[in-house]
């Protein structure tokens, strides 16, 4: 059922729980792995230091593209020496559409994302809300607070 399971990773703990339980998920169920990046887009107020500064926003993107790919390649080296099939994928993009075009370019079947805490809206809600909204495959969101890798999740099922 599950033969292509990618995880959205961006070096945060959340981030790295979802990992952990993609990685399990995986090798139970010898799957291929997809580790997903996003190199998010400037602030807006770097627009205008480009006023002065005309390649400061491709500087700071080429930057945290290299930095996100350092991170990225360790945790496909952690995958691999699991013994699983893994791929490692940046795209350029804002947070929510990069994830969503990289699940659907790489036909995923399960798309596992970390789970921020965010105000009194409770668990469902910002990226996550949108991202189950539109992905065109389950989603998986691992809490942020687990102890063990799969003890607790919410499974979002695919509309």
């Amino acid at each position: 059922m599950f033969h292509n399971i990618m995880v959205a990773y961006d070096k945060s703990l959340e981030a790295s729980n979802a990992l952990n339980v993609a990685i399990e998920l995986a090798a139970s169920l010898k799957s291929e792995l997809i580790i997903a990046s996003v190199v998010k887009p400037p602030p807006f107020y770097a627009n205008f230091a480009a006023m002065t500064f005309p390649d400061l926003p491709g500087t700071l993107i080429e930057a945290a593209a290299e930095d996100l790919q350092a991170e990225l390649w360790a945790a496909v080296k952690v995958a691999r020496d699991r013994g699983l099939s893994v791929r490692g994928v940046i795209k350029s993009d804002i947070e929510v559409s990069g994830i969503i075009g990289i699940a659907r370019l790489q036909k995923a079947d399960l798309l596992v994302i970390g789970l921020r805490k965010h105000g009194t809206f409770g668990p469902i809600s910002g990226t996550l809300h949108q991202i189950a909204q539109e992905s065109p495959c389950p989603v998986l969101a691992v809490n942020a607070d687990i102890a063990s890798p799969v003890s607790t999740v919410i499974v979002i099922p695919e509309p």
